[in-house]
């Protein structure tokens, strides 16, 4: 018959036992005892030192060759060390039958405590001699029966129990009031221990009348000192050592989608299965794998179970395709215990027996994307159509708040991409690409704020698993406007191979309003002239006209305008992006002169022949081709010689 069996058959005799016998009649007197088979991988506490209790029976004083025991109670003494903090001996159980058969065979004791019972010579009730510090709440025996329990509150290591009762034995022939160590010996002691985060720890020895009582505080074999009378033969002992049994210990959490990112799982917040963890305990200060994973079920929730007492460390693995928002260490009975080491990992995981730590929580996001483009405007409408190219390698800076930027450049096709991206408010800017002027920038699909000009983009919100697309820069080609300042030699306002240009001769730019722009260009030894990297837009220019020149036909160029003649002026100039304007032309025309004299024409010939005298002071007034004074007057010199200089081609008179 198994031990466990043993015992719970005996229990099962408590239930005559008179109720004045029990000192606390609420105190649940019948309880189970925990030998069980172990499995393979048994919880034991390495570091706590096994629980050694004993027991010492004695054979009473009062005995005499003449027969009676006069009533002097036999005694034991009880007493146990070791265990974990605060282990206390809660229930103690004396059983006398040998054979365990339920019936008093010859050599077996039984506990003699009522007057005319099965006893002989006088009789002892079952009485507690000391129990200073502790408090028996609990005795249990019949009158005659093979079994006595006791059970106690507060009963902790170093501290005795001694109480007395009347053991007689089943002689041949009938009992007998002696029961010396030998006819003692092979009763059994049983006892239990509780702890706080321990298994209860049960134990049985059987009691030999020759024991040593190891360390323990307890009266030894011979009971008494030299030169006193050895008692070795009324003494019987049982001790033994037993291991206390953590209670199992289990940590758990939740792996979950923290969309808000505030590392607590909301209730619509969605755990994340499949996710892999691991554990690590701390040993000799560093923390090494315990050889336990677990995976997240499909609420995210996972569990490490039967686990021994100990500092632990979870580790979890990136789920693929989710960012880490954080970790949150968790409780136990509502009381914070362990830290987070950073977003992946729980540290200080300190668990006794029996302790739960929930809410282990490990928040993962999923990551948001932006993209867009980089591109020639041409039309620098903000939008890019498929007419329009992009534009490769521009450098695009993308920065979250609190954030480091991250920096892409555009593919062949002038497209960028920002992916794995946390949550939360965004800027993008763009570097102007090299030949480039800077065009209208469009914000994409999830809003924000383009600011026109300066290639940034900013007030992007983004969300769990948001893809903003479409974020664009526009960029423009420059422009320009050339031409040149020559002598139109035949005034038809175009120029002509062998019409010279004119050096020198500076050019104002005119903004949309006819304005000056704040550039002015000056034409080469050609007469050439150009404006370069205008930004697409309306001009105008303006010839500050050559004084030794008369003014020509002016005429508007390859991308149109309007010609003012005269004014020395081309206005209305649109300039798309990466146009260039040529051939916007501002003809000139030599000036020329009018000369002769005024003279005494002797032989009058018409002819001014040798010898012919001029006339001095004569005043001349020149005429337009209408017969009309221009205003312009001369006085002959003392030769009678004359001049209108500076004219403009034309009739005159």
């Amino acid at each position: 018959m198994g031990l466990l069996q043993q015992i719970q058959r005996r229990r099962h005799r408590f239930h005559g036992i008179p109720t004045s016998h029990m000192v606390d009649s609420t105190t649940r007197w019948l309880r189970r005892c925990r030998f069980e088979q172990m499995e393979p991988r048994q919880l034991l506490a390495a570091d706590i030192l096994a629980i050694q209790v004993g027991a010492v029976y004695l054979e009473d004083l009062g005995y005499d060759d003449a027969g009676g025991d006069d009533s002097i109670p036999d005694q034991f003494e009880v007493t146990f060390e070791g265990g974990a903090e605060g282990t206390q001996l809660t229930e103690l159980i004396i059983e006398t039958d040998k054979n365990v058969n339920d019936q008093r065979d010859d050599g077996e004791c039984f506990f003699d405590i009522q007057q005319g019972g099965d006893g002989v010579f006088g009789w002892v009730d079952l009485a507690v001699v000391e129990h200073d510090g502790f408090a028996v709440t609990g005795m249990f025996v019949e009158d005659g029966g093979d079994t006595l329990r006791m059970t106690f509150s507060e009963f902790h290591a170093g501290e005795t129990l001694v109480f007395t009762i009347d053991v007689d034995e089943q002689a041949f022939g009938g009992a007998s009031s002696l029961a010396e160590g030998i006819e003692f010996q092979g009763s059994r002691l049983v006892a239990s221990f509780e702890a706080d985060h321990y298994e209860t720890a049960d134990g049985m020895d059987v009691f030999f009348d020759k024991y040593d009582k190891s360390t323990l505080n307890l009266p030894p074999d011979e009971y008494v000192s030299p030169p006193a009378e050895s008692l070795a033969d009324r003494t019987a002992g049982a001790i033994f050592s037993l291991e206390q049994t953590p209670l199992p210990i289990t940590i758990s959490g939740t792996v979950f989608e923290d969309n808000n990112l505030n590392v607590h799982q909301d209730t619509n917040e969605p755990g994340l299965g499949g996710v892999g963890l691991t554990l690590h305990e701390l040993v000799d200060g560093q923390y090494v794998p315990t050889g336990t994973a677990t995976t997240t079920d499909v609420s995210g929730y996972y569990e490490f179970n039967g686990l021994l007492p100990g500092t632990y460390r979870i580790v979890e693995t990136q789920p693929a395709g989710y960012l880490s928002v954080g970790a949150a260490a968790g409780t136990v009975d509502g009381v914070a215990r362990g830290d987070v080491f950073n977003s992946d990992v729980i540290i200080h995981i300190m668990m006794e027996g029996g302790e739960d730590s929930i809410h282990n929580d490990f928040a993962e996001v999923r990551p948001a994307s932006l993209s867009g483009h980089v591109y020639h405007d041409a039309n620098d409408d903000g939008f890019f159509n498929g007419s329009e190219t992009g534009i490769d390698d521009a450098s695009i800076q993308v920065k979250g708040a609190g954030q480091d930027s991250i920096n892409v450049t555009t593919d062949a096709d002038g497209y960028w991409q920002v992916g794995n991206l946390m949550p939360g408010k965004y800027r993008v800017a763009e570097v102007t690409p090299d030949g480039y002027l800077d065009g209208t920038d469009r914000e994409g699909t999830l809003g924000g704020v383009a600011q026109n000009p300066g290639d940034l983009i900013d007030g992007v919100v983004l969300s769990a698993g948001d893809a903003g697309e479409n974020y664009d820069f526009g960029e423009l080609l420059p422009g320009g406007l050339c031409g040149y300042v020559y002598v139109d030699a035949d005034n038809d306002g175009w120029r002509d191979n062998g019409e010279d240009g004119i050096a020198g001769v500076e050019l104002t730019l005119l903004n949309a309003d006819g304005e000056p722009a704040g550039r002015v260009a000056v034409t080469d030894e050609t007469g050439h002239y150009c404006f370069p990297d205008l930004t697409p837009g309306t001009y105008g220019i303006a010839e500050t006209h050559p004084g030794e020149y008369a003014d020509g036909i002016d005429r508007e160029g390859t991308l149109g305008g309007t010609a003012h003649n005269p004014g020395d002026r081309i206005d209305a100039i649109v300039v798309g992006s990466g146009e260039k304007g040529t051939e916007n032309n501002f003809g000139e025309r030599l000036l020329v002169g009018i000369s002769g004299y005024v003279y005494v024409d002797t032989n009058n010939d018409g002819f001014k022949d040798t010898g012919e005298a001029g006339i001095e002071n004569v005043e001349l007034e020149l005429l337009n081709a209408q017969g009309k004074p221009t205003g312009l007057l001369t006085t002959t010199d003392d030769a009678g010689h004359y001049e209108f200089l500076g004219l403009t081609p034309g009739i005159y008179g």
